[in-house]
């Protein structure tokens, strides 16, 4: 079977009717696997089924309602931030081809995650857990050398924790 006819059967057995949805993803099939179409599909799906207006002709305010609608149903910030850049994708391939003039998704100021800080030990908590370590394992006859190498991996597990990255 040909990329061409997995496509149109994956939509076809997703039910997606509207035309320029179906066109956007039979466009832009073309390095994309099923799995991404089927994604696209569904996601393009979803946000046609809950806007007030046809998803060719939302503008942003439409969409603004859409993302407040979204966030109401308990929606996670990263399954928005999916929707929308599908979206976004959608609109962008109708300008490219002259059927909209705008990405109203582009103007968006989409929701942002609460970033949480990492817990971090104080010099105090982490001299006293090496101390723990070093107590601790001399208890279980560990040898000075299992020691090192458990107090060594503490150290890089929390600079890991700590926000230290290495490449």
């Amino acid at each position: 079977m040909s990329g061409n006819d997995a496509a149109t059967e994956l939509l076809d057995n997703l039910r997606i009717q509207e035309e320029s949805v179906r066109s956007f993803l039979l466009g832009r099939k073309r390095g994309l696997s099923l799995n991404t179409l089927r994604a696209y599909a569904l996601d393009l799906d979803f946000i046609q089924r809950h806007l007030e207006v046809p998803i060719k002709e939302a503008g942003l305010s439409d969409i603004e309602e859409l993302i407040t609608r979204f966030e109401g149903m308990g929606h996670s910030i990263s399954t928005i931030k999916r929707r929308c850049a599908a979206l976004s994708s959608f609109y962008t391939f109708h300008m490219n081809h002259g059927a909209r003039t705008t990405n109203p998704v582009k103007q968006l100021d989409l929701p942002r995650r609460c970033t949480v800080m990492q817990p971090y030990l104080t010099y105090a908590e982490y001299k006293q857990l090496l101390c723990y370590q070093a107590t601790t394992f001399r208890t279980y006859q560990k040898t000075r050398k299992d020691i090192d190498a458990i107090q060594l991996r503490s150290i890089v597990v929390q600079l890991g924790l700590g926000g230290l990255r290495l490449g």
